[in-house]
């Protein structure tokens, strides 16, 4: 039973090209099985269309804005865990601004923050 989106007599065929075999060569050999398909019928078909794309040019316009929306929608969170990772950071320094000054005071070199920071 065909699709009531479409004519009887519309057809989509998904074939893989021979290595070397450009889309306008494959289109050619198309049309001329189409016209031999009008020589054998009595009644050939009226507005008969070839049309070859690619895979990946035929499903492009159906799921691209989809796909970009949901790209944009990864980045804004990924924005705002890096913007929350950050404050927290900052907000641990600010925490420990008073044991810092003190290890300063002491001495400490600048290299052992690093090491108090990760214990």
């Amino acid at each position: 039973m065909p699709c009531p989106k479409y004519s009887p007599l519309y057809l989509a065929v998904i074939a893989r090209l021979t290595p070397g075999v450009s889309l306008p060569h494959a289109e050619s050999e198309m049309l001329g099985i189409a016209r031999q398909l009008d020589r054998q019928n009595s009644t050939p078909i009226k507005n008969r269309g070839i049309r070859i794309l690619s895979l990946a040019e035929s499903y492009r316009p159906s799921y691209l804005s989809t796909l970009l929306m949901i790209q944009g929608a990864a980045g804004f969170v990924l924005l705002i865990a890096c913007a929350n990772a950050a404050h927290l950071f900052l907000v641990g320094l600010a925490a420990r601004r008073k044991e810092f000054a003190v290890r300063t005071a002491l001495g400490a070199p600048h290299n052992q923050y690093i090491v108090v920071r990760k214990t």
